[in-house]
């Protein structure tokens, strides 16, 4: 069979043979994506929309049509074994699963995963170290006095994030009692940085880096703060805020804070920390999964910046299924489909809160 197109899109690049058809890797890892997390497509127009490499983004009702028309099909997405069981009576009945099956199962990453993975990880871990040794020695009440720039707006804070606030250490002790803007303020300086740090965002426009970052700074700062800065799931429950204040449990003060602050606390047990003790994400994975969040909601972006987030993702959603595939080559394909759910659930678990927490 000729595998120099892809049957979806017409792209020549990196075809091969995946669920059944000739495809590229960005309308293997579409179609993935869309199985993995049940998502639902509208067309604009009248379902006939044309599906080629220059506008395969735009509809994606009408990829995902094209993708099945073409023969990929969820029934083997869901039950990889069955081709294969169904060769002769005897295998049918083995209780041993055959290692030929439908979905790809890499022994090791592919360069382009590999190289986007060993990246994130080492720029992340960078941005968490490097900060300003100066500020090491700032006793509590000089926290408490210090200037923060409240007169900066996004533009001038994405392109010099330390105009805000410079760049200190994250100290646990200090930190839950000065006062929470200034917090915010130093969680935004970190996220800023990493944000910038990534090459896909500083292609973007500065209006497209402004919108993304405004439409996912709150989704992001929970997983930079609890996992990167705290380290422990389990010292965030130290934390309350109310009245723009972080407070320890057992000290609210008053009646009314102490039900909002046991209501907030409750919320993230059920939301973040249960279900991160659970899946005890390693560095990669945080890494991968904080990238995805930035990038997510890019149909809002200019075109020009939607097409860049649009082929970074792809790229970014085969890196995680790859890493996921090597790390979890012991658990079945359910239970690697599951984690990789459980995983984007918990990275969007931020916005969640705090749209629960205003509701209460």
């Amino acid at each position: 069979m000729d595998l120099k197109e892809c049957v979806i899109c017409g792209d020549e690049r990196d075809v091969s043979r995946h669920y059944g058809v000739a495809c590229c890797y960005g309308c293997k890892a579409f179609f993935r994506r869309t199985v993995f997390e049940k998502k639902k497509y509208h067309c604009k127009e009248e379902k006939g929309c044309e599906v080629n490499k220059a506008n395969r983004n735009r509809c994606r009702f009408c990829r995902y049509q094209k993708c099945l028309k073409s023969g990929m099909s969820e029934d083997n997405f869901r039950e990889p074994y069955s081709v294969t069981k169904s060769e002769t009576s005897s295998e049918a009945q083995s209780p041993v699963v055959s290692p030929t099956v439908s979905l790809p199962n890499p022994k090791t990453l592919s360069p382009a995963s590999e190289s986007i993975i060993t990246f994130l990880k080492s720029m992340t871990k960078s941005t968490i170290e490097n900060y300003d040794p100066s500020y090491d020695t700032l006793t509590l009440e000089e926290c408490l006095k210090f200037p923060v720039n409240r007169i900066a707006n996004l533009t001038d804070g994405l392109r010099n994030p330390h105009v805000i606030v410079p760049k200190m250490k994250f100290d646990l002790q200090w930190f839950k009692y000065s006062n929470m803007s200034f917090g915010w303020y130093q969680i935004f300086v970190y996220v800023a940085e990493w944000a910038k740090g990534i090459p896909q965002f500083r292609m973007l426009k500065a209006e497209d880096q402004e919108r993304l970052f405004h439409l996912n700074f709150a989704t992001l700062s929970f997983p930079m703060c609890f996992y990167y800065m705290v380290g422990d799931c389990e010292k965030m429950k130290e934390f309350m805020y109310a009245n723009d204040n972080f407070i320890e449990p057992g000290a609210f003060g008053s009646e009314i804070i102490m039900v909002m602050g046991t209501k907030l606390l409750n919320i993230y047990e059920t939301h973040l920390f249960s279900p991160y003790r659970k899946l005890k994400p390693d560095d990669e994975e945080m890494a991968l999964g904080m990238t995805l969040m930035l990038f997510q909601f890019s149909e809002s972006l200019s075109n020009e910046g939607y097409l860049i987030c649009s082929k970074y993702k792809e790229k970014l959603y085969t890196a995680l299924y790859e890493y996921q595939m090597i790390k979890f080559a012991d658990k079945t394909e359910l239970e690697r489909i599951q984690r990789y759910a459980m995983l984007m659930e918990l990275m969007g678990y931020g916005k969640y809160i705090m749209a629960k927490f205003k509701s209460k």
